[in-house]
């Protein structure tokens, strides 16, 4: 082999690997400032003020009571200025509570009466059913 031929093949690999490295370095870094890093935000807590939910509480009849009457009177307490609704199969009441306690005086009928008590408050509903047996005795 001649000089020339040595000295060009030498200068053509050195010449090579210099443009490779520059081509492999500088996709590199155009990658990296594509590249989308995924850092965490700060999480934004929103506070939602709490409803008050609506009160329901019977303080009679118990329930499975058995009575000998055809009504019977129903006492409970809710959150004033809520609407109360009682109903039955036999009959409903609407109520709007005042001072927190309402009582109603609720017809039966014979044998089981199931009575369903819904207090509503800005919206929520509170939902409480009792039982209440309604017996004839013969005297």
């Amino acid at each position: 082999m001649k000089k020339e031929t040595i000295v060009a093949i030498i200068l053509g690999i050195a010449f090579g690997t210099i443009v490779a490295t520059s081509l492999v370095i500088f996709t590199k870094t155009k990658s990296l400032e594509k590249k989308k890093v995924l850092t965490p935000s700060p999480a934004v807590t929103v506070s939602v003020p709490k409803e008050e939910t609506a009160i329901l509480k019977i303080l009679a009849p118990e329930n499975n009571i058995q009575v000998a009457t055809d009504s019977v009177d129903i006492k409970g307490e809710a959150q004033s200025d809520s609407t109360v609704i009682i109903h039955s199969p036999v009959s409903e009441a609407i109520i709007k509570v005042k001072d927190k306690q309402f009582n109603v005086k609720f017809p039966l009928k014979q044998g089981e009466n199931h009575i369903q008590i819904t207090s509503y408050y800005q919206n929520t509903p509170s939902t409480k059913t009792i039982k209440v047996y309604q017996i004839k005795q013969d005297i």
